[in-house]
């Protein structure tokens, strides 16, 4: 029993200082709110980036339409980034708070637990942890180092 809540100290530990400290109540909410925003902007980038190609293309366009249709694309790909950049914040705050999760539950662990009795309270903790951190290993396109498989 003691073997295990060590070992769920140490990997709270872990990941605690991969995360950081911030933690969000409504994370899940967010995150798909920031996913949602994200995938509008890139609509939207799309949408600029085939009107530069039709302005480009058209031998009748004046200069100012050229201009216009570069900004659009500059000023979309701005938004995007901005975008990006709150998806990646929105998972870290899930992380966090799928760490303090498992770290609250393993805290609350009754000393004349069971190791049976203490794994499957930690199990739904421990489960959601792995998936916040999948969230983001595969957000950031990692591959190396991947031992959850």
């Amino acid at each position: 029993m003691r073997r295990l809540v060590t070992l769920a100290g140490v990997l709270l530990l872990v990941i605690a200082a991969m995360a950081g400290a911030a933690a969000c109540d409504d994370d899940d909410e967010s995150q798909a709110s920031a996913e949602e925003v994200l995938c509008a902007r890139l609509e939207g980038f799309g949408a600029a980036l085939a009107h530069l190609q039709a302005v480009a293309l058209d031998p009748q366009a004046t200069s100012e339409e050229r201009s216009d249709a570069v900004e659009g694309v500059r000023t979309t790909g701005q938004e995007v980034g901005e975008a990006a950049q709150d998806v990646r914040e929105a998972d870290a705050q899930a992380l966090e708070t799928a760490a303090d999760n498992l770290r609250g539950r393993v805290q609350n662990i009754s000393p004349d637990a069971t190791p049976a009795q203490a794994k499957a309270a930690i199990q739904p903790q421990l489960q959601a942890l792995l998936t916040a951190w999948r969230e983001v290993f595969d957000g950031a396109g990692c591959t190396a180092g991947d031992s959850t498989s």
